[in-house]
């Protein structure tokens, strides 16, 4: 990634996309190349939306632009921010946190959805065991169809 100016993502030997990384990072062709690309890999979950929200099972909602047609959303862990327990879309216990020194990636159990990973300040303590909140930067989200398309 920090060497080259374009990028191949293969899958079975099938050219999926070809790209600057950034551009790759900022606006995958396709799930697969979303989740393959960055460290660690974009948290995806299905999409249960009305009109123009999305609903998280057994949590909240928050906007959503995708319409009818997305049957995915994905979000990158540094666009989840940790919030209180009572201000996020969803909620969550950190299970693991994965301190990097700039940054810390937790690993949070929010029932009903996959483990979900957040990237944050590495700065901030230790919140290993805390329940939190999770919330959602809608404009950072990412839609795809049901043949893991990305819509723009």
């Amino acid at each position: 990634m920090t060497l080259a100016d374009k990028i191949v993502v293969l899958l079975d030997g099938l050219i999926m996309q070809v790209r600057s990384p950034r551009r790759l990072y900022d606006r995958p062709d396709k799930l697969f190349g979303a989740e393959f690309i960055g460290s660690t890999k974009m948290n995806v979950l299905s999409r249960a939306t009305e009109g123009a929200t999305f609903q998280l099972p057994g949590h909240g909602a928050g906007a959503f632009g995708g319409g009818d047609v997305a049957t995915q959303f994905g979000i990158r862990p540094e666009h989840i921010a940790v919030v209180d327990a009572d201000q996020g879309h969803c909620t969550g216990k950190i299970k693991v946190a994965e301190y990097l020194t700039a940054d810390t990636f937790s690993y949070v159990d929010s029932a009903g959805l996959r483990t979900l990973i957040v990237r944050t300040d590495g700065s901030e303590g230790d919140r290993r065991g805390q329940v939190v909140g999770l919330r959602i930067d809608d404009p950072k989200t990412y839609l795809f169809d049901d043949e893991e398309r990305t819509i723009r």
